[in-house]
């Protein structure tokens, strides 16, 4: 009885030491699948504009003016899961640097666009000149599509835009579902960080 009773007692420890483990030794194995991949693959380039008067403050909050919008060529099918991950990263991290996203309503500070383009220089080009950035990245010598993913920060009330960034990657469709949610989670770090945290 008292073995059980001890067993019992220890079994949430047990659980917690276990899974922790696990989880070390996933992201340490994600992070050495990550810097074995082509160095292309590992490049990330970004650019931010930041108005000298947008200056957040708590609580700030923001809400999307739609949903996010990409370019890409005819040929490239979007699956509507992947296009959520990117939206919930955005939130996610967001969320985590303190801004309140939420419905737009009266207490609506800011508005937010985020646009993406996947493809060649033409999709690249389009959404270059959608935000007036470009973030950089050679592709000429590259043989492969390159992903783009912009943000745009407007002042509910003047309509200015107050804060605006982008961010370029090289895509390799035959990635596994981990490298890729890990290269976009980096990706979206990288976009939002010069946005200031609250």
């Amino acid at each position: 009885m008292m073995k059980k009773w001890i067993l019992a007692l220890l079994s949430p420890v047990l659980s917690l030491f276990f899974s922790t483990s696990l989880f070390a030794e996933t992201a340490e194995q994600l992070k050495t699948e990550l810097e074995q991949l082509p160095a292309e693959l590992r490049q990330f380039t970004s650019v931010t504009v930041k108005d000298p008067k947008f200056n957040p403050g708590r609580p700030t909050i923001v809400s999307w003016s739609e949903n996010l919008r990409i370019y890409h060529e005819e040929s490239t099918k979007l699956e509507p899961a992947r296009v959520k991950r990117v939206e919930d990263e955005l939130n996610s991290q967001l969320s985590s640097k303190g801004y309140q996203v939420a419905q737009d309503s009266k207490e609506t500070r800011y508005y937010l666009h985020a646009i993406a383009a996947i493809g060649g220089d033409e999709k690249q080009e389009s959404l270059g000149r959608i935000v007036g950035l470009s973030a950089g990245l050679g592709g000429h010598q590259v043989q492969l599509d390159r992903g783009s993913l912009a943000l745009i920060i407007i002042d509910k009330n003047t309509r200015q835009m107050m804060w605006r960034s982008k961010v370029q990657i090289f895509t390799e469709k035959s990635l596994p579902a981990n490298i890729r949610n890990e290269r976009l989670r980096m990706a979206v770090a990288e976009l939002l960080s010069e946005l200031p945290t609250l």
